[in-house]
């Protein structure tokens, strides 16, 4: 066990937190600073630095060009983002593909995974319902598919990223 208690802080995991430290320091805090509120959007420059660092795929795995990490590393990373701006983190959050791993057949894998991990492909997400709140347990919305098309059923009070998510 190292001398500051932390076991499984192993060197590197702390290099993976520092560097998103610095990266958060030096990238999200200034434009946190300067656009954060209930209207900002963050800038492309910075989802292209995100990117960069391969933060839109901390958990994808590297066949699909992510970095294969696991939580823990992906919980490092967005604690440090999350200094910076919450808005950051969240949206590295919503690239990381546990649904889309999960559901998707791996043809659509192969064609739209590398392109979560560039950020060229982002997901919205509408959880919250009238009388559940975020409770994901609770939630009655359903998406049936009926012939050729998708029905949905119930209602969401809001869609997080949905002007700015690719579909």
């Amino acid at each position: 066990m190292s001398g500051d208690g932390l076991g499984y802080m192993t060197e590197a995991r702390r290099m993976i937190r520092d560097a998103a430290r610095e990266f958060t320091m030096k990238e999200v805090l200034p434009v946190a600073n300067a656009l954060d509120g209930p209207d900002a959007e963050i800038p492309m420059s910075l989802r292209d630095k995100l990117a960069e660092m391969g933060y839109f795929g901390i958990t994808i795995p590297e066949e699909y060009g992510g970095l294969g990490l696991g939580i823990f590393e992906y919980c490092l990373i967005c604690e440090q983002l999350s200094r910076g701006w919450m808005s950051v983190a969240s949206i590295v959050a919503r690239a990381q593909g546990g649904w889309i791993m999960k559901s998707m057949p791996e043809d659509m894998r192969q064609e739209y995974l590398p392109r979560v991990v560039r950020g060229e492909f982002l997901n919205a997400s509408a959880l919250s319902e009238p009388d559940t709140g975020s409770d994901l347990a609770s939630i009655s919305c359903r998406a049936v598919l009926d012939g050729d098309e998708w029905v949905l059923t119930g209602n969401k009070y809001w869609c997080t990223f949905a002007d700015g998510a690719t579909t």
